[in-house]
């Protein structure tokens, strides 16, 4: 699939199967938020800060707790094969852009900018490999922030697996 027939293809999906998602699938979503082995990145950073992280929740936070977090009734982080958080450091960004602009608006806006790349990313990798995605963003703060004991700020969470048979 080249890049335009993912960006025609990509749609959020809140429905899933039961199917797990490959662990080369999983990987190759991972990988996007790593430094290539031959140098480089897949999505920019302002000064090269990449406060964005990317990981898999895992079965070590209760799928209850993260649905408990958010707004509304989203039945599908119960049921997603793979959830994936992007969160990010925003103390770094914080300490490294408030001289441009002390509200603290161009340190934020950098990290949303780093984030959003990032996402559209995985949605992007998503689509090529046939795999359904919805990004959650309806947070509820503190509580999201809570759900996975570090103190990173939590921007997204991004529900992954096969499409439901209809």
């Amino acid at each position: 699939m080249n890049l335009y027939e993912a960006l025609r293809a990509r749609r959020s999906r809140r429905e899933f199967s039961a199917e797990p998602v490959a662990p080369t699938d999983k990987a190759a979503l991972l990988d996007l938020a790593r430094e290539r082995p031959e140098g480089g990145w897949a999505y920019p950073s302002a000064h090269g800060l990449r406060t964005v992280t990317l990981y898999d929740v895992g079965p070590h936070v209760p799928r209850n707790a993260v649905e408990s977090a958010v707004f509304d009734e989203q039945p599908w982080l119960l049921h997603a094969p793979l959830l994936l958080v992007l969160s990010a450091d925003l103390g770094r960004a914080h300490a490294e852009f408030d001289f441009q602009d002390p509200s603290g608006n161009q340190a934020r806006d950098f990290v949303m900018l780093e984030a959003g790349c990032l996402l559209q990313s995985v949605l992007l990798t998503c689509a090529d490999r046939g795999l359904a995605a919805v990004p959650v963003a309806g947070l509820r703060r503190p509580d999201i922030d809570g759900v996975f004991g570090h103190p990173a700020h939590v921007i997204s969470l991004v529900a992954i697996g096969h499409t439901a048979a209809n």
